[in-house]
This record gives structure tokens, C-alpha cells and sequence, in this order.
């Protein structure tokens, strides 16, 4: 079994009905949603998020194409409201399969998103470089993965001029079975 992990990950907790109401949505916009969630979750923002300040801090809503969905990572709940401890993995708590290779195209769109950012490079520019149309990578900007494998993505941060590095070890003590995790060195 794939699992992805890092150390900056946050808690997710379920507020009354918030799950059931995002599993009703469409596939593509629950899609798109699971992938914003998870950034926020593996404590990135995504470009979808607009902030609720009036709210408190920690407060936002995550804004897609016939949806919105409101987070809070922090904050008081009410007396009356429910609250569903989540696994960990917002995309295992959204039923998705292979939820752990989702959440490591997240991981690395993170870091090509802060590499790009880094150069700084247009998506146009970047389209080139990829060879790919600047549509797509406007879709990895917004964290709309689902047509990036794992291996385009790895592909992508060598063409940025970074190495890729493998290392296979044993597992770590606590841990069920093996995890995989995206590290960068400076």
C-alpha cells in the first residue's frame, strides 16, 4: 500500500453535515474540491481560497466552478454543531480510490507551484518548457490534477532543473506499512 505523509500536515475535522454535502456535488467538482482540501491540509493555500477574516482566523472558503465549501483549520465550534473526526487524509475521508497517490500528485503540484513561482516563469512560458498547453498548466496552478500522473509531475520538476532522488528504506517503527513522502532539499 502507497501512503504519502508530511511532517506539516494538519487535522481535519468534519463539521455537521460538510462531508455528505461535498459527496453530493459532481465527480469533477468534488474532485477538484478533495485535491484544494488537501493542499490546505498539507498546509499550502490554494488559489481557490478567499478568507474569512470576519470569521476569525483559520477561516476560508474554498471556491470552484459550481461550488463553494467553507474550512476552518482552527476555531470554536458551536454548541450544536456535530463534529466528525476526520482520518487524517482528506482524500481517504472523501472515499476516493488510490487516495494516496492523489495525495502525493498534491505534494509534488505543491512544490512545482513554488518552483515556477520561484524562476519566476508564466504559465505560458512554463507550457513551453513542459510541452504542454497553457490551459493544463493553469489547471496544475489551481491544483486540478486529475489529468497529471505522478510520474508527469516528477518529469516536470526535472525539466525546472531539479534531481530527483529514490531512496528506498525500511519502514519506520509505528507505521503499518511503508510511506512515501516528498522532501526538497535547498
Amino acid at each position: 500500500m502507497l501512503r504519502s505523509r508530511t511532517a506539516t500536515e494538519r487535522p481535519l475535522h468534519w463539521v455537521g453535515s460538510a462531508k455528505k454535502d461535498l459527496r453530493a456535488f459532481s465527480g469533477e467538482v468534488v474532485d477538484d474540491l478533495g485535491y484544494a482540501l488537501s493542499v490546505v491540509q498539507l498546509g499550502g493555500t490554494p488559489p481557490s481560497a478567499n478568507a474569512r477574516k470576519s470569521e476569525g482566523p483559520g477561516v476560508f472558503e474554498l471556491v470552484e466552478e459550481h461550488a463553494t465549501m467553507r474550512c476552518a483549520m482552527r476555531g470554536k465550534k458551536t454548541e450544536t454543531e456535530t463534529v466528525d473526526a476526520g482520518s487524517g487524509d482528506v482524500l481517504v475521508d472523501l472515499g476516493f480510490p488510490e487516495a494516496d497517490e492523489r495525495k502525493l500528485r498534491v505534494q509534488l503540484a505543491m512544490r512545482l507551484n513554488e518552483l515556477i513561482a520561484a524562476r519566476p516563469l508564466t504559465q505560458g512560458r512554463a507550457a513551453q518548457l513542459f510541452g504542454i498547453p497553457q490551459p493544463h498548466v493553469s489547471e496544475l496552478k489551481n491544483y486540478k490534477l486529475s489529468r497529471f500522473s505522478s510520474e508527469r509531475l516528477l518529469h516536470f520538476v526535472t525539466l525546472l532543473d531539479r534531481d530527483v532522488e529514490i531512496i528506498i528504506r525500511p519502514k519506520a517503527k509505528g507505521h503499518a506499512s511503508g510511506v512515501v513522502s516528498v522532501l526538497v532539499a535547498t
